[in-house]
């Protein structure tokens, strides 16, 4: 404290003096002079040394240090509630009202449109695609049927010719077939009438097939309406042709006027694309197709 103010004495008087006249070991003096307050600094060095310079440059930055301990693990949660069999019932009730309201704007089959018979738009699947046309009717017992047409309903004559399979009829449906496939997978059952009502021509000779039709992937079915059999009618499958030699009505080959006809129910079939029929080159020869919308339900 006596140091500071000799310091000050000194400084007040405008004495130079060496500080080691006053003993003090080197001081800081901070004054103010005139109306601008400029600070004067003046520095007071212990005798026989001189000021210090000024900081120098900032050192390099030292190594990273190692990598401390791995921390324990936290504290395992607790395991969840099992899912009730109630909340899952419940989950699926969700989904059924989900779907209804879905099928109330758009129904996916003619089952869920309960009005008259007629023309309404389905959506099978789901919102998965756009919606068709397709002719809806309620069966005698009840059962609602999605049905689609196509161009060959009616009977018409097949045009005469004499090898197997040498007259072909295309089938061309109102709706494309994939629409038609998607309506197949969204239905419990579908099947489509086919008939051949003949004079003097045959569907089969042997294995010689006269007369066939084709899957919707283009596949020769050699099988008939009524049966799953391969070189069967329905007759040939119940034992009631009207010869008991041959398995279908037409293959008796005779100048009377018969026919075989039936169901094709094999959904991975239907519908059928083509019909093809021959022995009908005599004047004596004919025959006449019919096929049926196809059915689903």
């Amino acid at each position: 404290m006596i140091c500071l103010l000799l310091t000050l004495l000194l400084a007040a008087q405008s004495v130079s003096q060496d500080s080691s006249s006053t003993g003090c070991k080197g001081s800081i003096i901070n004054q103010y002079f005139g109306s601008d307050q400029h600070l004067i600094q003046h520095s007071v060095v212990p005798s026989g040394r001189e000021a210090p310079g000024p900081p120098g440059k900032r050192g390099p930055i030292g190594h990273m240090g190692t990598i401390g301990p791995k921390g324990d693990p936290g504290v395992k949660g607790q395991k969840g509630e099992p899912v009730l069999a109630s909340t899952i019932l419940e989950l699926k009730r969700a989904i059924n009202r989900l779907e209804n309201s879905v099928n109330a704007i758009v129904p996916a089959t003619c089952k869920h449109v309960a009005l008259s018979p007629g023309s309404y738009p389905i959506l099978p699947l789901g919102l998965d695609g756009t919606p068709f046309y397709a002719y809806c009717e309620e069966s005698p017992t009840g059962v609602r049927k999605t049905l689609i047409g196509h161009d060959s309903e009616t009977e018409i004559a097949a045009d005469n010719c004499e090898a197997p399979r040498c007259y072909r009829r295309k089938v061309t449906y109102d709706v494309s077939m994939e629409d038609i496939v998607r309506l197949i997978d969204a239905s419990q059952q579908c099947r489509q009438f086919i008939q051949f009502r003949c004079r003097g021509s045959l569907l089969h000779q042997r294995k010689d097939v006269y007369g066939a039709w084709l899957s919707r992937n283009g596949t020769l079915k050699l099988n008939w309406g009524g049966t799953k059999k391969d070189y069967y009618c329905a007759c040939g499958e119940t034992g009631t042709c009207i010869d008991n030699t041959h398995k279908c009505n037409c293959d008796q080959n005779g100048p009377i006027d018969t026919s075989d006809e039936g169901y094709l129910t094999n959904k991975e079939d239907l519908p059928v694309t083509e019909m093809h029929f021959g022995d009908m080159a005599d004047s004596s020869e004919f025959g006449w197709h019919t096929l049926g919308k196809l059915e689903c339900w």
